[in-house]
């Protein structure tokens, strides 16, 4: 998680495995910071989509996401899990970020329904 940090905190960033006040809330916020913005992004371009469409939507945006994240930012700006997870594991973070976004625009749309 802190190594999105290293941006600010350099290599200590990527090397630290515990908690650091400094390191860990900053890499916290960038975290969800980014995940705030990706969400509303998407909620912007398919938050009316449902089922399959709707899946299909958060699959190919993530897709998008993964490609900005790590071919088109440069080195300072990428995520920098990257870094310190095997390529699988780098997969099951994007693909739970496309269930999240999925799960959080049905949810969405039924609270937006009940009001």
């Amino acid at each position: 998680m802190n190594a999105i940090a290293y941006g600010s905190f350099g290599t200590r960033a990527l090397l630290l495995d515990g908690f650091d006040p400094a390191i860990t809330v900053v890499a916290l916020v960038i975290h969800l910071t980014a995940i705030v913005v990706w969400s509303i992004v998407f909620m912007l371009i398919a938050g009316r989509l449902r089922g399959g469409r709707l899946v299909a939507a958060a699959v190919g945006f993530t897709a998008i996401v993964y490609a900005i994240d790590q071919r088109l930012l440069p080195p300072a700006f990428a995520p920098g899990f990257e870094r310190m997870f095997s390529t699988a594991e780098t997969l099951v973070v994007y693909a739970t970020f496309a269930l999240a976004l999925a799960a959080g625009a049905r949810l969405g749309a039924e609270v937006i329904r009940e009001a």
